[in-house]
């Protein structure tokens, strides 16, 4: 199956900025900064209040990733539930790398979206574990369908973490 330009455009972007989020490590300057010799008595724009602290978490920092991902992903299920030609491995391995990186951000996300982000992560994998080449592609569209979980899906395709992103 080949994938459609823009969207190996999207997929390529999307693991170029994981990559580079540094999992919500902040980096380390060797020089010093200016803004560090100026006393915060003199000068209390130089040293703005630190950003709230979800912002620079794992899971602000790869929410980005992970939204563009299972939309992919929820796209390429339902697609094949109606008929198009799809991919089982490629798909599991979407499946895969959604897991891994929800499994870093699970501890750092913020309460008001952990529920909603839990139910995802469960039915994105409810989904992956009926992708069988013999299965229908019903049973693996079905958890992604399922009325009772469609807010969780909204909440978290909507989600926006709080204060400037690094």
């Amino acid at each position: 199956m080949t994938i459609p330009r823009n969207y190996l455009f999207v997929i390529t972007t999307a693991f170029a900025i994981a990559g580079c989020s540094n999992s919500g490590k902040p980096l380390e300057s060797s020089s010093p900064s200016p803004l560090a010799s100026t006393s915060p008595a003199t000068s209390p724009v130089a040293s703005p209040a630190s950003p709230p602290a979800q912002t620079s978490s794992a899971f602000c920092l790869d929410l980005p990733t992970f939204q563009i991902g299972a939309i992919m992903f929820r796209a390429e299920v339902l697609d094949a539930a109606h008929g198009k030609r799809l991919d089982v491995a490629e798909l599991r391995r979407k499946a895969k790398v959604l897991a891994l990186l929800a499994k870093e951000m699970k501890a750092s996300a913020p309460p008001e979206i952990a529920t909603h982000f839990d139910t995802v992560v469960r039915e994105l994998a409810a989904s992956a574990r009926a992708l069988k080449s013999e299965a229908s592609m019903r049973e693996a569209a079905a958890p992604l369908l399922k009325v009772t979980n469609q807010v969780a899906f909204d909440a978290v395709d909507n989600f926006k973490c709080i204060g400037p992103t690094p």
